[in-house]
């Protein structure tokens, strides 16, 4: 299964998945973001680069200070 751009795939998620939550669109492009970022740390961890790796600090959301953002690190 292929989509034409990560837009349509986004738009796909927000109507059949997200479509309980308020802003559907931006659910589905954290939802797109987080797998984004797990296979980046695997691709990047099974070229045994991981030691170079600099994980960032806790982030705020903006507009709402109570959550935070946070990568561990193994």
């Amino acid at each position: 299964m292929g989509y034409d751009s990560v837009d349509k795939l986004q738009n796909l998620l927000a109507s059949e998945v997200f479509h309980y939550t308020t802003d559907k669109k931006k659910a589905a492009g954290r939802a797109i973001g987080t797998f984004v970022e797990l296979i980046t740390y695997y691709v990047i961890k099974n070229w045994n680069f991981e030691t170079f790796m600099s994980i960032e600090r806790p982030l705020p959301e903006f507009a709402n200070s109570e959550i935070t953002h946070i990568r561990y690190v193994n």
